[in-house]
Protein backbone atom coordinates (compact mmCIF):
# COMPACT_ATOMS: atom_id res chain seq x y z
CA UNK A 1 0.00 0.00 0.00
CA UNK A 2 1.43 3.36 -1.04
CA UNK A 3 2.24 5.77 1.77
CA UNK A 4 -0.29 8.58 1.98
CA UNK A 5 1.23 11.95 1.17
CA UNK A 6 0.79 14.71 3.76
CA UNK A 7 -1.90 17.32 3.20
CA UNK A 8 -0.03 20.54 2.52
CA UNK A 9 -2.88 22.16 0.61
CA UNK A 10 -3.78 25.80 1.17
CA UNK A 11 -7.44 26.65 0.53
CA UNK A 12 -9.03 30.10 0.80
CA UNK A 13 -12.74 30.65 0.21
CA UNK A 14 -14.14 34.18 0.00
CA UNK A 15 -11.52 35.51 2.42
CA UNK A 16 -11.82 39.13 3.56
CA UNK A 17 -9.34 40.88 5.81
CA UNK A 18 -10.14 44.35 7.14
CA UNK A 19 -8.16 46.65 9.40
CA UNK A 20 -9.74 49.34 11.53
CA UNK A 21 -7.68 52.53 11.65
CA UNK A 22 -8.20 56.07 12.87
CA UNK A 23 -9.07 56.94 9.28
CA UNK A 24 -11.70 54.21 9.11
CA UNK A 25 -11.82 50.61 7.96
CA UNK A 26 -9.38 49.47 5.28
CA UNK A 27 -10.29 46.45 3.13
CA UNK A 28 -6.98 44.73 2.41
CA UNK A 29 -8.18 41.35 1.11
CA UNK A 30 -11.50 41.36 -0.71
CA UNK A 31 -13.12 38.00 -1.33
CA UNK A 32 -10.04 35.89 -2.10
CA UNK A 33 -10.80 32.33 -3.25
CA UNK A 34 -7.75 30.23 -4.04
CA UNK A 35 -6.48 26.65 -3.81
CA UNK A 36 -2.79 25.82 -3.77
CA UNK A 37 -2.15 22.08 -3.98
CA UNK A 38 0.45 20.10 -2.05
CA UNK A 39 3.85 20.36 -3.70
CA UNK A 40 2.81 23.20 -6.00
CA UNK A 41 4.88 26.34 -6.50
CA UNK A 42 2.83 29.52 -6.88
CA UNK A 43 4.06 33.07 -7.47
CA UNK A 44 1.99 36.02 -6.29
CA UNK A 45 2.69 39.22 -8.21
CA UNK A 46 1.06 42.62 -8.44
CA UNK A 47 1.55 46.28 -7.51
CA UNK A 48 2.78 47.40 -4.09
CA UNK A 49 -0.06 47.80 -1.63
CA UNK A 50 -2.18 45.22 -3.44
CA UNK A 51 -2.31 42.81 -0.49
CA UNK A 52 0.44 40.32 -1.35
CA UNK A 53 2.27 40.37 1.99
CA UNK A 54 -1.03 40.42 3.88
CA UNK A 55 -2.08 37.29 1.97
CA UNK A 56 1.04 35.43 3.09
CA UNK A 57 0.64 36.70 6.66
CA UNK A 58 -2.96 35.46 6.67
CA UNK A 59 -1.94 32.04 5.33
CA UNK A 60 0.68 31.79 8.10
CA UNK A 61 -1.85 32.82 10.74
CA UNK A 62 0.05 36.01 11.53
CA UNK A 63 -2.94 38.11 10.45
CA UNK A 64 -6.49 37.14 11.41
CA UNK A 65 -8.99 37.09 8.57
CA UNK A 66 -12.25 39.01 9.05
CA UNK A 67 -14.50 36.51 7.26
CA UNK A 68 -14.41 33.53 4.96
CA UNK A 69 -12.60 30.20 5.25
CA UNK A 70 -8.85 29.58 5.33
CA UNK A 71 -7.65 25.98 5.58
CA UNK A 72 -4.02 24.95 5.85
CA UNK A 73 -3.03 21.28 5.93
CA UNK A 74 -6.69 20.41 6.50
CA UNK A 75 -7.06 22.77 9.48
CA UNK A 76 -9.49 25.71 9.53
CA UNK A 77 -7.10 28.35 10.84
CA UNK A 78 -9.74 31.04 11.34
CA UNK A 79 -11.06 29.01 14.27
CA UNK A 80 -7.71 28.66 16.07
CA UNK A 81 -6.39 30.71 18.98
CA UNK A 82 -2.89 32.20 19.08
CA UNK A 83 -1.27 29.19 20.79
CA UNK A 84 -2.71 26.73 18.28
CA UNK A 85 -1.72 28.99 15.38
CA UNK A 86 1.85 29.14 16.71
CA UNK A 87 1.91 25.35 16.96
CA UNK A 88 0.59 25.04 13.39
CA UNK A 89 3.33 27.39 12.14
CA UNK A 90 6.07 25.44 13.92
CA UNK A 91 4.80 22.16 12.51
CA UNK A 92 3.90 23.13 8.95
CA UNK A 93 5.60 26.36 7.87
CA UNK A 94 8.97 27.69 6.87
CA UNK A 95 9.01 31.44 6.22
CA UNK A 96 11.67 33.47 4.41
CA UNK A 97 11.53 37.27 4.56
CA UNK A 98 13.13 39.99 2.45
CA UNK A 99 14.96 41.37 5.50
CA UNK A 100 16.33 37.99 6.68
CA UNK A 101 15.03 38.45 10.29
CA UNK A 102 18.17 36.98 11.87
CA UNK A 103 18.99 37.63 15.53
CA UNK A 104 22.15 39.82 15.44
CA UNK A 105 23.56 38.56 18.75
CA UNK A 106 23.41 34.91 17.67
CA UNK A 107 25.72 33.02 15.34
CA UNK A 108 24.49 31.46 12.10
CA UNK A 109 24.30 28.09 13.85
CA UNK A 110 22.35 29.49 16.79
CA UNK A 111 19.92 31.32 14.49
CA UNK A 112 19.03 28.06 12.76
CA UNK A 113 18.87 26.05 15.99
CA UNK A 114 16.71 28.31 18.14
CA UNK A 115 13.33 27.59 16.45
CA UNK A 116 14.01 23.86 16.83
CA UNK A 117 14.77 24.28 20.52
CA UNK A 118 11.62 26.37 20.98
CA UNK A 119 9.68 23.53 19.34
CA UNK A 120 11.01 21.12 21.97
CA UNK A 121 14.15 19.62 20.40
CA UNK A 122 17.13 19.04 22.67
CA UNK A 123 20.15 21.26 22.12
CA UNK A 124 22.16 18.32 20.78
CA UNK A 125 19.51 17.48 18.19
CA UNK A 126 18.85 21.12 17.28
CA UNK A 127 22.52 21.89 16.69
CA UNK A 128 23.12 18.66 14.78
CA UNK A 129 20.21 19.40 12.43
CA UNK A 130 21.34 23.02 12.09
CA UNK A 131 24.88 22.04 11.10
CA UNK A 132 23.50 19.78 8.38
CA UNK A 133 21.13 22.50 7.15
CA UNK A 134 23.88 25.11 6.94
CA UNK A 135 26.08 22.66 5.05
CA UNK A 136 23.20 22.01 2.63
CA UNK A 137 23.05 25.72 1.73
CA UNK A 138 26.83 26.03 1.35
CA UNK A 139 27.60 27.57 4.73
CA UNK A 140 29.42 24.75 6.48
CA UNK A 141 32.32 27.15 7.07
CA UNK A 142 30.15 29.86 8.66
CA UNK A 143 28.73 28.16 11.78
CA UNK A 144 30.24 30.62 14.25
CA UNK A 145 29.83 33.83 12.28
CA UNK A 146 27.35 36.52 13.31
CA UNK A 147 24.94 38.16 10.81
CA UNK A 148 27.10 41.30 10.70
CA UNK A 149 30.00 39.14 9.49
CA UNK A 150 27.98 37.67 6.61
CA UNK A 151 27.10 39.08 3.20
CA UNK A 152 23.46 39.65 2.27
CA UNK A 153 23.39 36.45 0.25
CA UNK A 154 24.90 34.48 3.13
CA UNK A 155 22.37 35.93 5.58
CA UNK A 156 19.53 34.84 3.30
CA UNK A 157 21.06 31.36 3.08
CA UNK A 158 21.01 31.20 6.88
CA UNK A 159 17.36 32.25 6.80
CA UNK A 160 16.58 29.52 4.26
CA UNK A 161 18.43 26.93 6.34
CA UNK A 162 16.36 28.02 9.34
CA UNK A 163 13.13 27.82 7.33
CA UNK A 164 13.85 24.25 6.20
CA UNK A 165 15.36 22.95 9.45
CA UNK A 166 12.00 21.69 10.76
CA UNK A 167 11.20 20.02 7.40
CA UNK A 168 8.08 22.12 6.79
CA UNK A 169 5.45 21.07 4.29
CA UNK A 170 4.83 24.69 3.26
CA UNK A 171 7.34 27.44 2.46
CA UNK A 172 6.27 31.08 2.30
CA UNK A 173 8.80 33.46 0.73
CA UNK A 174 8.12 37.21 0.80
CA UNK A 175 10.42 38.98 -1.69
CA UNK A 176 13.37 36.73 -0.73
CA UNK A 177 15.69 38.42 -3.24
CA UNK A 178 14.46 41.98 -2.69
CA UNK A 179 17.58 43.14 -0.81
CA UNK A 180 20.09 41.27 -2.98
CA UNK A 181 21.90 42.10 -6.21
CA UNK A 182 20.81 40.31 -9.37
CA UNK A 183 23.46 37.58 -9.42
CA UNK A 184 23.14 36.80 -5.71
CA UNK A 185 19.36 36.85 -5.96
CA UNK A 186 19.43 34.32 -8.79
CA UNK A 187 21.63 31.98 -6.72
CA UNK A 188 19.20 32.27 -3.81
CA UNK A 189 16.25 31.43 -6.06
CA UNK A 190 18.15 28.46 -7.53
CA UNK A 191 18.61 27.23 -3.97
CA UNK A 192 14.95 27.76 -3.05
CA UNK A 193 13.68 25.89 -6.10
CA UNK A 194 16.17 23.07 -5.52
CA UNK A 195 14.96 22.66 -1.92
CA UNK A 196 11.32 22.96 -3.05
CA UNK A 197 11.83 20.11 -5.51
CA UNK A 198 13.89 17.89 -3.20
CA UNK A 199 11.45 18.27 -0.29
CA UNK A 200 8.21 18.38 -2.37
CA UNK A 201 7.31 21.52 -0.45
CA UNK A 202 4.28 23.64 -1.22
CA UNK A 203 5.83 27.02 -2.03
CA UNK A 204 4.19 30.45 -2.20
CA UNK A 205 6.52 33.14 -3.51
CA UNK A 206 5.89 36.88 -3.53
CA UNK A 207 7.98 38.73 -6.09
CA UNK A 208 8.04 41.84 -8.25
CA UNK A 209 10.36 39.98 -10.64
CA UNK A 210 8.40 38.40 -13.49
CA UNK A 211 11.39 36.25 -14.45
CA UNK A 212 11.41 34.66 -11.00
CA UNK A 213 7.63 34.30 -11.04
CA UNK A 214 7.83 32.45 -14.36
CA UNK A 215 9.87 29.72 -12.67
CA UNK A 216 6.86 28.79 -10.54
CA UNK A 217 4.24 26.36 -11.73
CA UNK A 218 1.54 29.02 -11.56
CA UNK A 219 1.34 32.80 -11.23
CA UNK A 220 -1.42 34.78 -9.51
CA UNK A 221 -1.85 38.54 -9.83
CA UNK A 222 -3.18 40.34 -6.76
CA UNK A 223 -4.28 43.98 -7.02
CA UNK A 224 -6.57 46.05 -4.79
CA UNK A 225 -7.00 43.03 -2.56
CA UNK A 226 -8.47 40.90 -5.35
CA UNK A 227 -7.16 38.18 -7.62
CA UNK A 228 -7.02 39.41 -11.20
CA UNK A 229 -7.77 36.76 -13.80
Amino acid sequence: MAEKKPDNNIVLENVHLNLNTSAGRINILRGISLKIKSGESVAVIGPSGGGKTTLIMAIAGLEKISSGSLRVAGVETSELGEDDLAMLRRKNFGIVFQDFHLIPTMTALENVAIPLELAGASSDVAFSVSRNQLKSVGLGHRFDHYPSQLSGGEQQRVAIARAYASKPGILLADEPTGNLDGETGMKIMDLLFELHKDNETTMVLISHDNELADRCGRTITLADGKIKE
